[in-house]
Formats: C-alpha cells, structure tokens, sequence
C-alpha cells in the first residue's frame, strides 16, 4: 500500500480533530460537522465487558444533529446538556504525509497511514514518545491489519508499546479518509482513560467519506 501523494487535502495531513467516547448503550443518532460532506469515522470498541461508541470528526469544535434536529452546537454545550459523556479536541500529523518539524513537534497524536512490519512500528511509536515529550499518542497501522500504539505514561512508568485488534471495516478496505481518522478513534480511548489490555475488537459502524 502507498503513501497518498503530497497534494492530499491538508486535513489528511495534519488537523485538529474532534473525538467523543460513550458507553454504547448512551449513543445517540450520528453527529457531523456543519456542511455536507464533513469526514465523520464512527466505531464501536469493545471490551470482554462493555462496548463503547467512538466518533470523530475532522477540524473544529463545532457540530450539530446530522438528522437536522434543533441541538446544542458547540462541544461544551454539547458536554453540559449530557450529550456527551467524554469529547475531546486534538492536533494530529501523519507522519507519511507531513515532515515538517513545526507540525511534528507540536503533535498530540503522530500517526502514519501506510502499514509497516510488526517490530518496525513497535519500535517506532515507543521512539516518538521518547523524542517528542509533547505527543500523547503515537500509532501506526501494521501490514496484517492491527495497529501498533504507544501512550505517555504517568509518573516514571517506562512507555509500553502494543499491538490493538484488526478493525472490522464495513463495505471494503479502507480509504484514505478512514486511515486518517482510525488514529483519532485510539487516541479517545487513550483519552478517556481505558486501558489497551481491555481492548478486545474494534468494528467500523460509519465510514469517512473519500476526500475530494
């Protein structure tokens, strides 16, 4: 699989990115950014336990009721009126697409959207976190469908690299679009404060739309 050639939509490169975590008994209908078109990824993770709906949009803070009702419009009124019960915003790169040191340095989450060998991309999300004290997460898609992904710990926790399931991807392979915003999805979780040992599968409910 190819890298996607440099005249790639900016949001494909870099972006802030909006993501919701919430038991999947809660979740509601599907949200978007104002506008037709907006890239929406939506996925449910599952635990041996419980299930969790996983939304993110791309670039701002602002969404409103795909369905057209009257609701809240910004995150926080969103998060005061119990919509959501965990949304947070992020700057994001991808590593195949971006090399400039401005946007990497200054990266919550770093990711790539070409798979790698398992040992490579290990190594690799466990060396960003050492390098880049500002990046949160760090993740990269594996060659067999699983994701490699590193957290910054706390305290004086060394990093601990590991691999996440395969997600179950509806209506064919991935697209550029989906691999841009799968990393967002891991990063909620992180986000939200769930373990990766609990992770036990991950299934594509919405994909992103193909960018133009």
């Amino acid at each position: 699989m190819t890298a996607v050639t440099c005249d790639a939509p900016r949001w494909l490169r870099r972006g802030c990115r909006l993501v919701s975590v919430e038991p999947a008994t809660a979740a509601g209908g599907r949200w978007a950014l104002p506008g037709s078109g907006a890239p929406t990824l939506r996925m449910v993770l599952g635990t041996p336990g419980d299930a969790y709906v996983v939304e993110v949009v791309r670039e701002g803070v602002y969404a409103v009721d795909a369905r057209g009702g009257r609701t809240a419009k910004s995150a926080e009124e969103r998060v005061g009126a119990g919509r959501l019960s965990f949304l947070h915003d992020h700057f994001a790169v991808d590593i195949d697409l971006c090399a400039e040191e401005r946007w990497l340095a200054c990266a919550d989450l770093l990711h790539g959207s070409v798979p790698r060998p398992r040992d490579h991309a290990l190594r690799w999300v466990a060396d960003v976190l050492a390098e880049r004290v500002g990046c949160r997460l760090a993740t990269l898609p594996l060659d067999d469908g699983r994701w490699a992904v590193a957290e910054r710990p706390g305290g004086r926790e060394q990093v601990r690299p590991c691999l996440v399931p395969a997600p179950s991807w509806c209506g064919g392979s991935p697209t550029a679009a989906d691999r841009a915003l799968l990393p967002s999805c891991l990063y909620g979780w992180a986000a939200a404060g769930h373990s990766w040992g609990k992770l036990a599968s991950l299934a594509v409910l919405t994909r992103a739309a193909s960018p133009a």
